[in-house]
């Protein structure tokens, strides 16, 4: 039985590890760009400028 825990400690530490080093890997290759307007954005203002022209 003490073998059986054992192997599961080992087993849960190894994937907690390979999770976290999953995560990282995602978060390091993600690309945030919360205060930068996005193409469909710069596009909507250009629309909503050249209708506030017309106007």
């Amino acid at each position: 039985m003490i073998v059986y825990g054992v192997a599961l400690v080992i087993q849960f530490v190894s994937m907690f590890f390979h999770r976290l080093g999953s995560a990282l890997t995602f978060m390091s290759t993600t690309d945030i760009n919360c205060m930068k307007p996005n193409n469909r954005e710069i596009n909507a203002m250009d629309i909503a400028s050249r209708l506030h022209r017309l106007i």
